[in-house]
């Protein structure tokens, strides 16, 4: 709801203030006292917009003339959100930027064990290869070996049966 009542007063204060009477204020403003004191003095009327231009015109906080409130309160309240939002903001990409560094260490972590893990398969892979290598080796000696005994066994089978 609109507060008239404090508009008219907040009107006059500032005619007052800055012409010392409502008539020589209402001569700037291009207006009579009459036609301020009928609709806007009285808490009847709110200033419509030719009368709220020519106070602004004539350097009136308008905001503070309907509000109450003035302009530089209005926006020292705007910093104060602005810069609370800001802080939560900062915060918050604080909290990210923490985490993101807790992702990449784990990453670090599990690239360097992934790559011990590589170096130890390559290892194996290496151990395995030369076994693979001996167990062929044994397994051509014992062919060798068995070759042999048949020779052995065919000469002492020539043997008996001579």
């Amino acid at each position: 709801m609109i507060d008239k009542v404090g508009i008219a007063s907040r009107l006059k204060e500032y005619l007052v203030d800055k012409y010392r009477t409502i008539k020589a204020g209402a001569e700037v403003l291009n207006t009579s006292a009459d036609t301020l004191y009928s609709s806007y003095l009285n808490g009847r009327s709110v200033p419509g917009g030719e009368l709220l231009i020519s106070l602004i015109k004539d350097g009136c906080d308008v905001g503070w003339l309907l509000t109450g409130i003035k302009s530089d309160e209005l926006l020292q309240e705007k910093i104060k959100i602005l810069t609370a939002d800001k802080d939560a903001l900062q915060t918050t990409l604080d909290t990210i930027s923490g985490m993101a560094n807790d992702v990449n260490n784990v990453v670090r972590e599990q690239t360097g064990s992934l790559a011990e893990l590589i170096i130890r398969l390559r290892n194996l892979s290496e151990e395995n290869i030369s076994l693979k290598e001996q167990v062929a080796e044994y397994k051509k000696k014992f062919e060798q070996s068995e070759a042999k005994l048949q020779n052995i066994n065919k000469l002492i089978r020539g043997q008996s049966d001579e």
